[in-house]
C-alpha cells in the first residue's frame, strides 16, 4: 500500500500501535488531542481556565477565535475577545463545543495531509451528528446533553487516524462504498484488517477521553433498545446522513429509525425541525472555516 504506514505484518493492529506512538510524542497533534480529551468531559473548565488552556497553543487559539467570531455573528452578537464574554453570549456548552470542534478540526486536517481525502466533510459530519445527538438528548432525561454533544463529535474520531495511517490508500475505501449502502467500517476491514472504530478506541484510550466517548465510537446500527448515549449518537448519525453529511463517502444513508424515535415521542415533524437546526449550525461552521 504505497504511501501508507501499513504493511503485511502478521498482526494487523501492529501498524496502528506504532503510529499511535509516533503521534504521542509531545508535538502539536499530542497537544490538540490532550486538550480535546479535557474538553470532551461533561464538566468543562471555567471560561477563564478554558481561555488559558486554548491560549497557550497558537494555532488552536486562532482557530477557536475564528469559529467563535462566526458563531457570535450568526447569533447577532460581536466577539469581545474574552472567553468569559463568549460564554455569556453563547452559553458555556456552546463555548465548550466550539473549542472541542477546533481541536478535532486541526486533528482531522493534519491526518488528511497527503491522503487526497478532504477534511472538511469529515468535520461537518462530526458537527452534524453532535447537533442531532444533542437535540435528541433534549427529549430524553436519561442522557446527558453534554455527553451527547461531545459523543457525537467523537463518533468518528478514528477515521482521521486511519486516514493518516493509510494515506492515499484510504481513497480506495471511499471509492468502494460510493453509490452503495456498504458501511465504511466494512470496506476498511476488508482493506486493512481493522476499521476506524478500532482506531478510535485506541486514540480515545491513548489520550484519556471519557468513557462516553468510547461508547459513542463503538455504537452500532441499528439503534439500540436502551436509551443511552449510543441511542442518541446512532439516531443522530442517521439524521445527519439523511441530510447529506456522510464524511465524503457518497454512499446511501441508513434508514431513519422512525419506530424507535416515535417510541419515545419524537415525531417526524420534530425530526424536520431538528434537521433544520443541524443544517443551520453546520452552515455557520462552514462560513467560519
Amino acid at each position: 500500500m504505497s504511501g501508507s504506514r501499513l504493511d503485511a505484518a502478521a498482526n494487523p493492529l501492529a501498524p496502528l500501535v506504532v503510529y499511535l506512538g509516533e503521534l504521542k510524542q509531545g508535538g502539536k497533534v499530542d497537544s490538540w488531542m490532550c486538550r480535546a480529551a479535557t474538553l470532551a468531559h461533561e464538566e468543562p473548565p471555567t471560561p477563564a481556565m478554558l481561555e488559558r488552556l486554548i491560549g497557550i497553543e497558537p494555532q488552536l487559539n486562532v482557530r477557536v477565535r475564528s469559529l467563535l467570531a462566526e458563531e457570535l455573528r450568526a447569533a447577532g452578537a460581536r466577539f469581545g475577545g474574552s472567553f468569559v464574554d463568549a460564554a455569556g453570549k453563547l452559553g458555556m456548552e456552546r463555548l465548550q463545543r466550539v473549542c472541542l470542534l477546533a481541536c478535532l478540526e486541526l486533528w482531522t486536517e493534519e491526518q488528511c495531509k497527503g491522503s487526497g481525502v478532504k477534511a472538511k466533510p469529515l468535520v461537518a459530519q462530526a458537527l452534524a451528528i453532535s447537533v442531532a445527538s444533542m437535540r435528541l438528548a433534549d427529549r430524553l432525561v436519561m442522557v446527558s446533553r453534554s455527553a451527547a454533544m461531545s459523543g457525537g463529535l467523537l463518533r468518528h474520531l478514528g477515521q482521521p487516524f486511519l486516514i493518516g495511517l493509510a494515506k492515499a490508500s484510504y481513497r480506495g475505501v471511499l471509492e468502494a462504498v460510493a453509490g452503495t449502502s456498504r458501511s465504511i467500517q466494512e470496506a476498511e476491514t476488508e482493506a486493512f484488517g481493522f476499521n476506524h472504530r478500532a482506531g478510535g478506541v485506541a486514540v480515545a484510550k491513548m489520550w484519556g477521553f471519557p468513557p462516553h466517548g468510547t461508547s459513542a465510537i463503538l455504537a452500532c446500527h441499528p439503534i439500540s433498545q436502551t436509551i443511552d448515549i449510543s441511542w442518541c449518537v446512532v439516531a443522530g448519525e442517521a439524521i445527519a446522513h439523511q441530510l447529506g453529511y456522510d464524511g465524503g463517502a457518497a454512499n446511501s444513508p441508513p434508514d431513519l429509525p422512525v419506530d424507535r424515535l416515535e417510541s419515545v415521542g419524537i415525531r417526524m415533524d420534530d425530526v424536520a425541525r431538528l434537521s433544520m437546526e443541524v443544517a443551520n449550525e453546520v452552515q455557520v461552521y462552514s462560513k467560519a472555516s
